[in-house]
């Protein structure tokens, strides 16, 4: 894992030092903001999850750009004394190939990678019952557009479509395989981003 992370690293910096910096607005920063609360009916039953994920992004040439966002996600479900709980440190490097529909709008395919290291607990009686090390690797690809709204300030829509990924527990055998496509509008990521 190490070994990978190294070399998404290498890449994304042999693109930024390979690449003219003199271009006005080369670079971005924005990010996502995600919270989502369900309860069930019957019961105390409650799902939630979250995401918070500052970016930042460089525009390697008029098609193409590189970006890495850092954050934390988790989820919690379960009643308020029975529950498992999941939280991670997210890395995410991504690459956008654009094209540009107007001088404000542009509509762009992303690729991207999303590397979780984190924890999951057992809650039993309120109390913790187990914990475990988790690494999930992840890869998605997907249509966006972006709308640029004035000088700096864009505004982005991904539509996170095809995903895969694979979630392992430390010391325990076996992993679980997700593959994904999700075509519902409701799966729209929108984010703000800065130019500078």
């Amino acid at each position: 894992m190490k070994k990978m992370l190294s070399i998404l690293a290498s890449l994304f910096m042999a693109v930024l030092v390979t690449t003219d910096a003199t271009a006005q607005y080369q670079f971005f920063t924005g990010g996502t903001l995600n919270f989502q609360n369900q309860k069930y009916s019957e019961g105390d039953d409650k799902l939630s999850r979250y995401a918070v994920l500052p970016y930042i992004g460089y525009m390697a040439s008029d098609n193409l750009i590189v970006g890495m966002a850092l954050g934390v996600v988790g989820d919690r479900d379960g009643d308020d004394d029975n529950y498992s709980k999941v939280s991670s440190f997210r890395i995410n490097p991504f690459a956008r190939y654009r094209k540009a529909a107007n001088e404000a709008t542009g509509i762009y395919g992303e690729f991207g990678v999303n590397v979780d290291l984190g924890t999951a607990k057992t809650f039993l009686g309120g109390d913790e019952a187990s914990k475990s090390n988790t690494t999930s690797l992840g890869f998605y690809a997907g249509p966006g557009i972006d709308y640029a709204f004035s000088d700096r300030w864009v505004v982005n829509a991904l539509w996170g479509a095809l995903r895969y990924e694979n979630t392992s527990v430390k010391d325990v055998d076996g992993s679980l395989n997700e593959f994904g496509l999700n075509i519902n509008p409701a799966n729209i990521r929108f984010s703000l981003n800065y130019m500078f």
